[in-house]
């Protein structure tokens, strides 16, 4: 009688331990690693991005996303052009999760292209062409869980740059460029559809 109670109350945990574990998996992202992809068409801009992330520790990842984006504020205004590798160490508040808040520090190594336009002078002008740059940053966001392998992770956070600009004069027949190296601050704000693999 006793080693029956006892195999009943053994059974009992292990039976309440493993509902624990399978309620805890549905929000722990033990894939170790995701992929990251981002596609957003607008009439004044649209941005693509592509990337990994891989789990490294309990609490933190690395990711490298590649991003695109292209703008203009008319018709006929400049057009923008951003290529850009970010690297990014990120750590998650608890366990890396589908519902976790998280912080990082990225890398920016990319190119900044602008477009001339058709709102200027044919015969005297200033154009930025634009040009490389190198930046850093700091993000702060959240994993929002869709389904047991698919989540958005969202962001935002200040960023700074060192911008290479090269800009173009030109005066009747006459063109002059020069280089110009500047800093660039701004924000960074994001939004990314993720896909854990499996093990």
């Amino acid at each position: 009688m006793r080693i029956a109670l006892i195999i009943l109350v053994v059974f009992s945990v292990l039976k309440i331990d493993a509902q624990e574990k399978s309620s805890r998996s549905e929000y722990i992202l033990e894939k170790k690693m995701a992929l990251k992809g981002r596609l957003l068409p607008t009439p004044i801009a649209s941005t693509f991005g592509i990337g990994i992330e891989k789990q490294i520790g309990k609490s933190s990842s690395i990711i490298v996303l590649f991003n695109a984006m292209g703008y203009s504020v008319g018709e006929d205004a400049p057009t923008n052009s951003i290529l850009a590798l970010n690297p990014e160490f990120r750590y998650y508040f608890g366990e890396f999760s589908l519902t976790s808040f998280f912080t990082s520090t990225f890398i920016e190594i990319g190119n900044h292209s602008i477009s001339l336009g058709s709102e200027i002078d044919a015969e005297n002008y200033t154009h930025n062409k634009g040009g490389n740059f190198l930046g850093l940053g700091l993000l702060v966001g959240k994993n929002m869980k869709l389904g047991e392998r698919f989540y958005l992770d969202c962001y935002v956070g200040p960023r700074f740059r060192i911008q290479k600009e090269e800009i173009l004069e030109k005066n009747g027949n006459q063109f002059t460029e020069t280089d110009q190296i500047n800093p660039n601050y701004g924000v960074r704000i994001g939004l990314n559809l993720n896909y854990a693999l499996s093990k």
